[in-house]
């Protein structure tokens, strides 16, 4: 999956950000259309919605094992790297509920994030 797919997926997958997805400065984007999908994400934690959460979790899955270099690097950069801060707006609970249902790649990638940045 290329960086000109990402954006089509995600409004495909997530009609809630599908119109901030065209509004993306430059097509091909994808750093930008992962940070709406990151922060859509967080909404998704501050509000309780872990299903929601479960499914953004298994869509970032998807885009690192499917996607090219780039579409790697933008999870890795920006959504990996948001999963800690998705810690503070979620209860004890909530959190290991979210680490429980984090799929295998993923939850490596976090992992390896912590372990590097001493957390």
């Amino acid at each position: 999956m290329n960086q000109y797919e990402v954006p089509a997926l995600l409004a495909d997958e997530l009609p809630a950000i599908g119109a901030e997805l065209k509004m993306v400065k430059s097509f091909g984007n994808v750093l930008g259309s992962v940070r709406i999908f990151t922060e859509y994400t967080n909404k998704m934690v501050a509000i309780h919605q872990l299903e929601m959460v479960k499914h953004c979790m298994c869509l970032a899955e998807q885009l690192y094992v499917k996607g090219n270099n780039l579409t790697r690097n933008a999870i890795e950069n920006v959504f990996v790297y948001a999963i800690s801060s998705m810690r503070c707006c979620c209860s004890k609970g909530e959190w290991q509920h979210i680490q429980s249902q984090m799929p295998v790649t993923l939850h490596s990638l976090y992992v390896q994030q912590v372990l590097k940045s001493g957390l």
